[in-house]
């Protein structure tokens, strides 16, 4: 048999072949080094996230010892100036983890598009500088005996959470600042996501776990010595969600100046904390006679409300 030469098209057939089997052997050899640069990444950011929230935990308990020593008395100076300078080195040490977080990564997830709501839209921490905020002066005080705080709440997304999707303060600064003289905050977080009540006690000691696109009804109620933190699945609010209600006893004397509600992020948190959620139609009512309306907001209109910063705001 004579030996068979190949033509010219059947070379080109051949080499376009040789051609696509190396671009996809490199596709697939750059395939395997992206997902190992991903689980690299992963890895790294769960861990930092595991660190912060240890971290945090130190804190909280240091700033408990603070509170408790300062209320004694005896306590000298000394060891005040110590724990201070005990909270401030964790704080630092919580900021730098959650920037290197941030330049790991902070992805845009693309907020809803729903209108007359309030938007937290990758709403993030502030570092201790910037604000993210909205928030409207009451017509009047609340009252230091009864009232009921209704708002509707839904998130898309977060990483490792610290937002005050709802404070009742004194005065329109930052709900985080030390110049308020009173505040009431709902939490998505500390770290997790879950409503946390936090007042003049601190952070309530349970939690009420919320799962991610999932609308829930919130109510806070306030009786002359206790606030009672209830969220439910359903807008009757009939059916409470688990570890629901939350209880944190007050004195009848506490919580006599609010004059605001507001919406925001933490300014004391880092970059590394982001929230995508929609919160509405908040109303505050006097509890034992539910006609009178304290707040009343829809959020179809940006009337009365003052925006600081760029990523918690009112749809339109």
């Amino acid at each position: 048999m004579k030996d068979r030469h190949l033509n010219t098209s059947e070379i080109i057939a051949i080499i376009a072949v040789a051609v696509s089997l190396v671009s996809i052997g490199l596709l697939f050899a750059d395939n395997l080094n992206f997902h190992s640069e991903i689980i690299s990444l992963n890895n790294n950011i769960t861990g930092q996230s595991q660190t912060i929230k240890d971290l945090d935990n130190k804190l909280d308990l240091n700033k408990q010892t603070m509170t408790q020593l300062q209320a004694n008395n005896t306590t000298s100076s000394e060891q005040i100036i110590s724990l201070n300078s005990r909270v401030t080195s964790l704080e630092q040490q919580v900021n730098s983890i959650e920037s290197n977080q941030q330049q790991l990564v902070h992805p845009d997830i693309p907020c809803p598009n729903s209108t007359g709501v309030v938007e937290f839209c990758n709403s993030i921490g502030g570092g201790g500088v910037i604000e993210n905020r909205i928030y409207k002066k009451l017509s009047s005080t609340l009252p230091n005996d009864y009232w009921t705080a209704e708002f509707e709440y839904k998130f898309t997304s977060s990483s490792i959470p610290n937002h005050y999707i709802l404070a009742l303060t004194a005065t329109s600064d930052d709900p985080t600042s030390p110049s308020q003289p009173e505040v009431i905050f709902i939490l998505h977080g500390k770290d997790l996501d879950q409503l946390v009540l936090q007042d003049i006690n601190g952070y309530s000691d349970h939690a009420i776990p919320i799962n991610v696109d999932t609308q829930y009804y919130v109510k806070l109620e306030r009786t002359p010595t206790q606030l009672i933190l209830s969220v439910f699945s359903d807008p009757a609010r009939k059916i409470p969600v688990q570890n629901s209600p939350i209880i944190s006893n007050i004195l009848a004397n506490e919580y006599s100046n609010l004059n605001f509600v507001q919406h925001a992020d933490s300014k004391l948190a880092g970059p590394a904390r982001v929230l995508t959620a929609e919160l509405d139609n908040t109303i505050i009512y006097n509890t034992s006679n539910p006609s009178q309306i304290l707040f009343k907001d829809d959020y179809s209109s940006t009337d009365g409300w003052i925006q600081v910063g760029t990523s918690v705001f009112i749809t339109k």
